[in-house]
């Protein structure tokens, strides 16, 4: 493409520029390209940039830059303890974020390790950006009793040997405070698992379902034993040899 400078007067207009940074004196000047303007401006992107690298970008303003400048805010991350009753039951928790607080639910079922995110609820954006979000990691602590494994639940069960050998009945104290009788029948070996349906964990997926219980039966050796103990033991022994 080409383009002349036209002599004489008017209003001011591309002449004018090129004669303030050709060294010219305002005469009848005349310059003449024939070419691309990407290699007269050497290729930094055109009338934009052009006069960008002339005057700083000021009062100029692209798209592009418009887009970039709301940006949205950082993300939170924090890890969130909850106990196994909290988990069996559902919980409701207050967090404190930039000063303010908030109240979380976590409903019943949920999962170890489950990252929950909550929209908006991160640094505040720039620009007019959208705020960013929390997500919290969640941390189901140990019990001393119960283990959660999926939807079921393992507990273990202290017998004592009079009891594992007679069979008999033995009550627990379930997730949610709760008193449940568990039958041991006779003769039952140490480490046996006795399965109670439907006492586990609620299904997520399903709130009207919940996984089994399993009671894991530990017998309890009898310690400090009487003389008189002892001599029964005896002869229990010797009536299982003959």
């Amino acid at each position: 493409m080409k383009y002349y400078q036209q002599s004489g007067s008017g209003a001011p207009g591309m002449d004018d520029f090129f004669s303030r940074f050709g060294g010219g004196g305002g005469g009848k000047t005349t310059y003449q390209y024939s070419g691309d303007l990407g290699d007269l401006f050497g290729n930094i992107g055109g009338f934009s940039d052009f006069f960008e690298s002339f005057f700083g970008g000021s009062g100029f303003s692209t798209r592009r830059d418009a887009h970039s400048a709301a940006q949205k805010g950082k993300d939170y991350e924090t890890n969130l303890n909850l106990t196994l009753e909290e988990v069996f039951n559902g919980v409701e928790r207050q967090l404190s974020v930039d000063g303010k607080k908030i109240k979380v639910k976590i409903e019943p079922g949920i999962k170890d390790k489950t990252k929950l995110r909550l929209h908006g609820m991160g640094a505040p954006g720039s620009h007019g950006g959208e705020k960013g979000d929390l997500y919290l990691n969640i941390h189901i602590l140990d019990h001393p009793f119960y283990e959660v494994r999926d939807d079921d639940l393992y507990y273990n069960l202290d017998v004592d040997l009079y009891t594992a050998v007679l069979g008999g009945n033995v009550q627990i104290q379930t997730l949610d405070h709760k008193k449940l009788s568990v039958a041991i029948p006779p003769e039952t070996d140490n480490g046996k698992l006795l399965k109670l349906r439907g006492q586990g964990m609620m299904k997520k997926d399903n709130k009207n379902k919940r996984g089994d219980l399993y009671i894991r039966i530990i017998v309890q050796i009898p310690k400090h034993l009487s003389k008189e103990e002892i001599e029964l033991f005896k002869k229990l022994s010797q009536l299982r040899k003959d």
